[in-house]
């Protein structure tokens, strides 16, 4: 019951890995409430002028968008007092159990968005209810990301776990991509006065249903071979989040440095730059969307391929494109966002994708293998929830403070490129985790153990 060791992998049990059937499962119950998440993520970055309009209408536009972004990131300040609590609750009791209530919690906090009544109807209780709820939305997905990079790699076979493990982020960015979809034909259909008087609330409450189905999926699981296997040997770790600040404060950096990059580029392509091309831009919201989805669609389409990539080349190798493209492309990608050129600004959405598309693919896997399953859960989730708050909480009012004291749309090209140099720093520092390029010799049967430790 004490702390894991500092190189776990040679004292730890080594389960068999379940049956295919067994993995699918796994990865389906999982990525379910990442899509939920996402999605819900997602709704409110594509509907954030429309929300702004409805709870801060007295302000002018850009202020009231500074407004919209602020309680947008109020729920990513409340995310790491979720991680807190999830992250110890995954590596106590088990990642299911954490996940199932991660899920439902996010999906009640959400619907309730959909159902408040707006400022003309409650004048400031109407913004502050508003704000509970993205507070709600924040502590649930606090314990999202870990625990569901946790429970997919850890049913994943050796050298198979980049590929597993690339669906946590494909799933994030089709709840995205389902979020901007939605609003989008909606936005089409109805036409614009019709979303920003009532039909902004349908995608809100559209996440009940989707909600419950991945709350069924969950409670419908089985707990991780590693994670049971722990259980089986009494090495639960009863203070997983003090071993995890003591023994890998290092990796915890690592984490950090790698999320603050990946979040931010996310925020930009799903929140940030679609509203400012709106709001400053003046483009209508249908080609503002486009751009998103142009981004979202790079990432979707090359997340799994560098995933399997990852489990033969290493993790490193894929994960440094990240860094060095967000560095190499900065102001390429504003100078075409910004051109008022249509077929040239999905091309800068598109390289926005580009950026995000390694990490998502070999991300989970390189971040999970950082950690014991002691401490996995708490050390995913506590690494990436300050980077997270951070990045989240106060990339979108920043990035549009920038714009509105420069006057300029390029300036987030600045905070892009430095970003993009401490996530390099933070990749050059790990350590190669992929099986196929470490110095171990292979077992009859290695593709049937859960090498995790």
């Amino acid at each position: 019951m004490g702390t894991p060791d500092r190189h776990p992998q040679a004292t730890d049990p080594a389960p068999r890995a379940p049956e295919p059937h067994g993995r699918r499962r796994a990865v389906i119950a999982a990525s379910a409430g990442n899509f939920v998440e996402w999605y819900d993520f997602g709704v409110y970055g594509f509907l954030a002028p429309i929300i702004a309009t409805q709870f801060f209408p007295s302000m002018s536009p850009g202020a009231g968008l500074m407004a919209a972004f602020a309680v947008f990131g109020v729920a990513f300040i409340t995310r790491p007092l979720g991680a807190l609590m999830f992250g110890h609750l995954g590596d106590r009791t088990g990642r299911r159990r954490a996940l199932s209530a991660v899920i439902l919690l996010m999906s009640v906090s959400t619907v309730a968005i959909g159902l408040l009544p707006s400022f003309e109807t409650l004048g400031l209780v109407a913004p502050v209810l508003l704000l509970i709820a993205r507070m709600l939305q924040g502590f649930s997905a606090g314990g999202e990301l870990g625990g569901a990079i946790a429970y997919v790699t850890e049913h994943a076979t050796p050298r198979r776990r980049g590929r597993y493990g690339s669906w946590v982020f494909f799933t994030q960015i089709l709840g995205t991509i389902a979020a901007a979809a939605l609003v989008t034909a909606m936005t089409s259909i109805l036409g614009s006065a019709a979303m920003a008087e009532w039909a902004w609330r349908i995608p809100f409450l559209v996440a009940l249903p989707i909600g419950l189905i991945g709350l069924y999926l969950r409670l419908a699981a089985t707990e991780t071979p590693s994670f049971a296997a722990l259980e089986r040997s009494q090495r639960v770790v009863r203070m997983p989040l003090w071993a995890t600040l003591t023994d890998h404060s290092i990796e915890l950096l690592q984490v950090a440095g790698i999320v603050v990059t990946t979040t931010t580029t996310m925020l930009m392509v799903t929140a940030f730059v679609p509203a400012i091309l709106v709001q400053v831009g003046g483009v209508s919201s249908i080609r503002a969307l486009s751009v998103s989805m142009a981004g979202l669609l790079v990432i979707l389409v090359l997340c799994p391929f560098l995933g399997a990539l990852s489990d033969i080349v290493g993790r490193k190798a894929v994960m440094l494109c990240t860094p060095i493209t967000a560095i190499v492309a900065a102001f390429p990608v504003f100078l075409l966002l910004t051109s008022g050129d249509a077929p040239a600004a999905l091309v800068g959405g598109a390289l926005l994708g580009l950026v995000l598309a390694p990490f998502a693919g070999a991300g989970s896997a390189a971040l999970a293998e950082l950690f014991p399953t002691a401490v996995r859960y708490s050390g995913l989730a506590v690494g990436s929830a300050p980077a997270i708050a951070i990045a989240g909480g106060l990339g979108p009012v920043l990035l549009t403070w920038l714009v509105e004291t420069t006057q300029s749309l390029l300036a987030p090209a600045i905070v892009l490129l430095a970003l993009g140099v401490i996530t390099f720093t933070a990749v050059v520092t790990m350590k190669e985790t992929a099986p196929a390029l470490q110095d171990v010799t292979p077992r009859a049967g290695d593709d049937e153990v859960v090498a995790l430790p």
